[in-house]
């Protein structure tokens, strides 16, 4: 099911809305092209570093089998990915990723 052309661009699915992203990145920084915001909070977006540790990246990917929780600066992203991103589960999450942090 490999769609990705010859400028490296592949479909995910985020949030119910397919998407082209480039492909070689990781989910982080390929959404973060696209202009679709992911929080994050350790990942120096500039110079591409991250420390993933802070949680705050966190997204789902809905998979045959279920759900899977990964952070999203630390996957790479690959063509035919769904992706949660937004979600009440996600943002809760994040909320306590945040105090845990403070």
């Amino acid at each position: 099911m490999e769609s990705q052309n010859s400028s490296g661009r592949i479909r995910v699915t985020v949030d119910g809305i397919e998407v082209e992203a480039n492909g070689n990145l990781t989910i982080l920084f390929a959404l973060l092209e696209e202009g679709i915001h992911v929080p994050h909070l350790c990942y120096d977006v500039k110079r591409r570093l991250r420390t993933g540790n802070c949680g705050k990246c966190m997204v789902e990917l809905i998979e045959e089998n279920g759900i899977r929780d990964v952070q999203a600066c630390e996957t790479i992203i690959q063509d035919g990915m769904v992706i949660n991103v937004n979600n009440a589960r996600l943002r809760n999450f994040r909320k306590g990723a945040k105090q845990i942090k403070s």
